[in-house]
């Protein structure tokens, strides 16, 4: 098998200024290189630019390689929708947004991310057999149009002109009750309210007292 390089990405502060969870992790990463001697195979960039992506997952494509995403959970995957759009097969947790995506891209592998065995069968799976590398750069091409904008407006129409043709079943019919003249116990409460909402101010109470005998 030829020499592989690990890229390893993220933009990322200082390990002293890192959350302690964080660092632990890169600390970890940081020790294993060093235990195995994988000085010159692991690439740990502390920041990449924007306009750098492309060319990385071109990369990472032309070098017949692997883009991996074993987050515990994924809300969404939007590097591996990335990475389909550039040919790249991915291997990617099988929690969250990444089952809906590969269902849709059929572009790579669902992983157990607490599997470690798991994670690097897959990644020497995709890596060794050329053929599944090749039908999964294909797949992603061709299916990448179905996450498109205009992809998803016209599924959006779709489904709401759908909505607008189904027939309802039932119907709620509601009678309108009418209105009740009020009872005059009911005038003399509203009347009663009014006065003790008002009172203290001689001029509203003078006011009050002429629309209701206008009102009588």
């Amino acid at each position: 098998m030829p020499r592989m390089v690990t890229l390893i990405l993220g933009n990322r502060d200082d390990i002293e200024e890192m959350s302690n969870s964080s660092s632990v992790v890169l600390t970890t990463v940081l020790k294993l290189i060093d235990k195995y001697d994988l000085y010159g195979q692991v690439a740990y960039p502390k920041h990449h630019k924007q306009s750098e992506v492309p060319d990385i997952y071109r990369l990472a494509a032309k070098t017949k390689g692997v883009f991996i995403n074993p987050a515990l959970v994924e809300p969404f995957g939007l590097t591996l929708i990335e990475a389909a759009a550039y040919g790249l097969p991915v291997v990617a947790t099988k929690n969250g947004g990444p089952v809906d995506i590969l269902k849709a891209l059929n572009n790579g592998l669902l992983v157990d991310p607490h599997d470690q065995k798991a994670i690097a069968d897959a990644l020497l799976k995709l890596v060794a057999d050329k053929n599944l590398w090749t039908e999964c750069r294909k797949n992603g091409l061709k299916n990448i149009h179905r996450f498109s904008w205009p992809e998803h407006c016209r599924n959006y129409l779709s489904h709401v002109e759908h909505c607008r043709n189904r027939h309802p079943t039932s119907r709620l019919e509601i009678t309108p009750i009418p209105e009740e003249p009020m009872s005059d116990s009911l005038k003399d409460v509203e009347d009663l309210s009014l006065r003790f909402s008002i009172e203290g101010d001689p001029k509203l109470n003078g006011e009050l007292d002429a629309a209701t005998r206008q009102r009588n």
